[in-house]
C-alpha cells in the first residue's frame, strides 16, 4: 500500500523577531552597547539568556588549531618500547613504559614531544592484563590499570584515524564496587593533580555579574603574575541561592525527607579556570569574561594553578568493546568499566581527526 502526501504552500509574512528565537533575542537585548558583555542595568537574573561561548576553543577561539607539529618535538615511537601491531596480544607494557618515558622527557616544560603509533591495530587492555590487578588494591586500580602521559608539549599521534587504532578489549576495574562510577580511565592525559593547585590564593572581595566583566576584585592580588592560571573557586552555602541554581530541579529526598544528595545541598561548589592578562592594584583581568554570578558574602577565592599545555591528540582513532544493552547504574562495568580516554588539567590542547 502507498501513500500520497499533499502539501500546500501558503504564503505568509512574518517580522525578524517572530522568526527568532527568544533566546537570542534576551541575548542581544541584555548586551552592553560597547561589547558582546552583559549590561548590568539590562540583566534579569531571572531572565532566561543564553551563555556567550564565542570564547571557547583553542586560545579562546582566536587563533587555529595547530597544522604542523613542531619540527624540535623528538617523536618517540611506540615500536620501539615492544609494541607489535596487528598480534592480537596486548601492547599495554610497551604503551606504559612511553607513557613514562614520554612524560619524564617533558618534565622541564621546554622540550616538546611525539607520542607515535605507526598505523596498525594496538591492543591496550585485555583480559591478561586484567588478571595481573589485584583489585582490593587501590594503587593498582588507581595506577597499574592505566596509561598516563603527563606534562605540556605533546602530541599523541598516529597515521591516520582508519589507519591507528588503539583497542580496548576488556573493561577496567573499579575503585569500588559500591561507586560504579570510579573506574579509572584507561588513557589519561594531561596535567599533574599533585601539582595542579598552588597554595598561592586570594579573596574575592566584590560581587559581579556573569558575562558582564572581565575582571575579579581581591582582598590581596601581590602574589600573582600576568600569564598565571587560575582557578575562580564559589562555595555556597545559602540554601535560597543553592536552590536558584538548581532550579526547576528539585532534591531528591529519604524517607525522613532529608536530601539524598547531602553533599550538593549543604555546599555548591562553582569552578571556573581564567587566564590573568592584567593587574592593577588588587583588580584582576581575565583572558574571559567570569560566568558565575558572584556574590562576595559566599566564599569565592582566586588560586594559582599548573595546567599542563599544548597537548594535541590526532589521526588515530579509540575502539571499545561494549557490546550489551546500557542500563544506568546496574553496576561499574556499565557505569564506568569502558571509560577510554581523559584529557584533563590541561589548556590550549586538542583532539581532532
Amino acid at each position: 500500500m502507498y501513500s500520497l502526501l499533499i502539501v500546500a504552500s501558503v504564503a505568509t509574512t512574518a517580522t525578524a523577531s517572530e522568526n527568532t528565537s527568544q533566546y537570542w533575542q534576551n541575548y542581544l537585548a541584555s548586551r552592553n552597547a560597547n561589547s558582546d558583555l552583559i549590561d548590568v542595568n539590562k540583566y534579569e537574573l531571572d531572565g532566561l539568556i543564553p551563555p556567550n561561548f564565542s570564547y571557547a576553543g583553542y586560545q579562546t577561539g582566536a587563533t587555529p588549531l595547530p597544522q604542523n607539529i613542531d619540527p624540535s618535538y623528538k617523536v618517540f615511537n611506540i615500536l620501539d618500547f615492544g609494541a607489535i601491531a596487528n598480534d592480537n596480544v596486548s601492547d599495554k607494557p610497551a604503551f606504559q613504559r612511553m607513557a613514562k618515558a614520554v612524560s619524564e622527557y617533558v618534565k622541564n616544560g621546554t622540550n616538546g614531544a611525539v607520542f607515535y603509533v605507526p598505523k596498525g591495530r594496538y591492543i591496550i587492555n585485555s583480559d591478561s592484563d586484567n588478571q595481573l590487578i589485584d583489585k582490593k588494591d587501590k594503587q593498582q586500580i588507581t595506577h597499574h590499570q592505566t596509561i598516563r602521559i603527563i606534562g605540556s608539549n605533546i602530541v599523541i599521534k598516529g597515521d591516520g584515524t582508519d589507519k591507528t587504532i588503539l583497542v580496548m578489549k576488556d573493561h577496567l576495574f573499579p575503585e569500588s564496587e559500591s561507586k560504579m562510577w570510579s573506574t579509572p580511565y584507561l588513557v589519561q592525559v594531561g596535567g599533574d593533580k599533585s601539582k595542579f593547585k598552588t597554595a598561592t590564593t586570594t579573596k574575592v572581595v566584590k560581587d559581579a555579574i556573569r558575562g558582564s566583566s572581565f575582571d575579579v576584585y581581591v582582598a590581596d592580588a601581590s602574589t600573582f603574575n600576568v600569564g598565571d592560571y587560575v582557578e575562580l573557586e564559589g562555595n555556597i552555602s545559602n540554601q535560597e541561592r543553592i536552590k536558584e541554581a538548581i532550579e526547576p530541579y528539585k532534591f531528591e529526598r529519604n524517607k525522613q525527607g532529608k536530601p539524598l544528595w547531602a553533599a550538593l545541598a549543604a555546599n555548591l561548589r562553582k569552578l571556573e579556570k581564567h587566564r590573568i592578562i592584567a593587574i592593577n592594584d588588587n583588580r584582576m583581568t581575565f583572558d574571559v569574561p567570569i560566568a558565575h554570578n558572584i556574590i562576595a558574602q559566599d566564599t569565592w577565592t582566586v588560586s594559582k594553578i599548573n595546567p599542563a599545555a599544548n597537548i594535541g591528540i590526532q589521526d588515530l582513532s579509540f575502539e571499545g568493546a561494549w557490546n550489551g544493552d546500557f542500563i544506568h547504574h546496574k553496576n561499574a562495568i556499565h557505569d564506568s568499566g569502558y571509560s577510554f580516554l581523559r584529557l584533563s588539567l590541561a589548556v590550549d590542547s586538542w583532539i581532532k581527526t
